[in-house]
């Protein structure tokens, strides 16, 4: 399945930028995984599947001298799990890429990769990304992003994970700390607070976890907390209770429009 869902993205992907002038150049191994590229006279495109995470990422960078300068820039991610996730799950991710070449406008964009970034602002990550992420671990939480988007065009992040995460979260942690899952959502939160931005890092301390009132749950949880987000966890919990600003329910948000509340006014 993994290499069926592969090349199922790959040429979805192939078929949109074959209309915008791009050309496939074939399939490349990089050290995180298979990678296929697609080259334009001023940018750059691939599909990476990252095998050890089971991710899947859509990319983008600039070209010198007639290749990707390797600067690359994620534009898209999805979980992706070869060993339970279908063909019609690969075929949604395939539609969300497509989706995403579709809709951008590509010169801004290359103008925009261009210019020089800090690499932990290349590294950090968005909401979007941790919503995935959950996924491979709650696959419920698919279906509930699919109709937040197309409820909203956007994933209103903070009520999101107070409706459809903190719940499942809890429960995970409260019942099965010795779970394979549970380990896994422990990496995934770890992971997330070292390389989110500071949207994911006020989720994953102000809502998720300050969310959470079974003390059994949150006990199972910070025994396995990284050494940063255990001591920010633990500042943070003097802000539980305290109201988050809302976001507001208009139908065209931008997504990070509605900036949460950072712990750099607490820490």
């Amino acid at each position: 399945m993994e290499q069926k869902a592969f090349d199922l993205i790959a040429e979805k992907v192939r078929s949109v930028l074959l209309e915008q002038g791009f050309e496939r150049k074939g399939d490349v191994r990089e050290e995180q995984g298979q990678a296929a590229i697609y080259l334009g006279e001023d940018a750059a495109y691939s599909v990476l599947y990252e095998r050890k995470a089971g991710l899947f990422h859509l990319r983008t960078c600039g070209v010198a001298d007639g290749k990707p300068d390797n600067q690359w820039k994620k534009l898209s991610t999805w979980a992706f799990d070869p060993e339970s996730d279908s063909a019609a799950y690969a075929s949604s991710i395939a539609e969300d890429f497509a989706e995403t070449l579709g809709g951008s406008d590509r010169k801004a964009l290359v103008r925009q990769q261009k210019k020089k970034k800090k690499k932990d602002e290349d590294a950090a990550t968005d909401p979007q990304f941790l919503f995935n992420r959950l996924a491979g671990i709650f696959p419920e939480l698919r279906a509930e992003l699919a109709q937040e988007k197309g409820t909203y065009e956007a994933v209103r992040s903070v009520t999101f994970t107070r409706e459809h995460v903190v719940g499942r979260v809890e429960q995970l942690a409260k019942a099965h700390p010795d779970s394979e899952p549970f380990k896994k959502l422990c990496n995934v939160l770890n992971d997330m607070y070292k390389n989110g931005d500071m949207d994911v890092r006020s989720i994953i301390t102000i809502v998720l976890l300050n969310g959470i009132n079974d003390q059994q749950a949150l006990e199972n949880l910070s025994k396995n907390f990284s050494e940063d987000l255990s001591k920010v966890y633990a500042k943070a919990k003097a802000l539980k209770g305290k109201k988050v600003r809302p976001e507001k329910k208009k139908k065209k948000p931008k997504y990070s429009g509605e900036m949460l509340q950072t712990l750099d006014d607490h820490v």
